[in-house]
């Protein structure tokens, strides 16, 4: 597991590390005799090494009262850790390798190498997630293939994100169902010519690993998540006899659903009943793909064909909502309604949609 390092140390010592002196508070030093310990090796992981400062000189151990004191810079740099000194604070900052500097932007660092479903990174706020981190081959301290993200939906809906990562480096990102064999229901190979990597899916409730999986350069990224509920319509109804059939009991009825890339949900229909009225006012807002279709058909309460209407969105993929109208005006009284929704499959783009009926 990575760490993040950060240690604060008074030096007492202050021959033991090659810092600038500068004022400091009268107390807290003392003066002290030390033995420059020439006659100490010191080893590591079985071999022998020379401890130098910045500018390549030798530096000995110090002996005080039995204990042995190391140069910190050529110690840390040895077991792999930075070594920095914060003059204004008068500490030294030890960091390891594969720190990222955490600044004051709202995003929470992954830190862990190579994750495993057990250690995934759980995103709590799967609405307004916000992480970034690392990933890929060449990390100094080994190889960061794998950052791994667990989310849990309690209800159907959109799930979306952005990462901002690199165009030239070979990372795929890949959202698997836990609950489905860990099946992957979404695959990006890599950033699109911004260096972003976009996804939107309609997918039912359950668990959800987000996944960036490097296999060259290095990588920095910041993920950004979404989550939309979706609540009142998510069968697969891929023939209008799977619809669910809703009784219209009033003056407005709204139905807010999504359909397309995700849980292989690639068609929905709205069946709308005991309408009762000669006139209607249909709103359609949403957000989708290119060549999306919604096909209204309208029947008496005989069951008799009386007319359709079609929208369609002709526009290229996009993250606004688009608003359509149908307004209805007929010699013979509407019972029924059916409204099917066709999205154009676009790989990782689901249309999400809001149908509003006033009469």
């Amino acid at each position: 597991m990575r760490k993040n390092f950060r240690v604060f140390i008074i030096m007492v010592l202050i021959a033991v590390i090659a810092f600038g002196s500068g004022a400091y508070a009268e107390g807290l030093r003392t003066n002290i005799t030390v033995i420059e310990a020439k006659d100490v090796y010191l080893n590591y992981n079985g071999d022998e090494f020379i401890a130098r400062d910045v500018n390549d000189n030798v530096v000995y151990p110090l002996m005080h009262n039995g204990t042995t004191y190391l140069p910190v810079r050529a110690v840390a740099s040895i077991a792999g850790l930075n070594v920095d000194w914060d003059g204004n604070t008068r500490t030294v900052l030890l960091t390891s390798s594969d720190y990222v500097n955490v600044d004051d932007d709202g995003y929470i660092e992954e830190l862990e190498i190579n994750d495993i479903k057990a250690d995934a990174h759980l995103i709590p706020d799967i609405a307004n997630g916000k992480f970034k981190g690392r990933v890929g081959e060449t990390l100094s301290t080994g190889k960061d293939i794998t950052d791994l993200f667990k989310f849990e939906l309690n209800e159907n809906g959109v799930f979306g994100f952005e990462i901002v990562g690199n165009k030239s480096a070979s990372v795929n990102v890949v959202v698997r169902n836990d609950e489905n064999g860990y099946d992957e229901i979404a695959f990006l190979p890599g950033a699109d010519d911004n260096g972003m990597y976009k996804a939107r899916l309609a997918l039912t409730a359950g668990i959800y690993y987000l996944e960036l999986d490097g296999s060259s350069e290095e990588m920095p990224y910041k993920i950004t998540t979404t989550f939309t509920a979706t609540p009142n319509d998510y069968e697969d109804d891929y023939f209008e006899s799977d619809a669910k059939i809703f009784k219209f009991n009033g003056s407005q009825y709204v139905n807010q659903g999504a359909v397309g890339a995700g849980n292989d949900h690639y068609n929905d229909y709205i069946i709308l009943e005991n309408v009762n009225s000669k006139t209607f006012d249909l709103d359609f807002d949403w957000k989708g793909t290119q060549y999306d279709y919604v096909y209204v058909n309208l029947y008496d309460a005989d069951g008799g064909y009386i007319d359709a209407q079609t929208l369609s969105t002709q526009s290229s993929f996009t993250d606004q909502f688009i608003s359509q109208s149908i307004n209805g005006q007929y010699n013979q009284v509407i019972d029924k309604i059916v409204i099917n929704v066709i999205p154009y499959v676009v790989n990782n783009h689901c249309t999400e949609y809001t149908v509003t009926l006033t009469k």
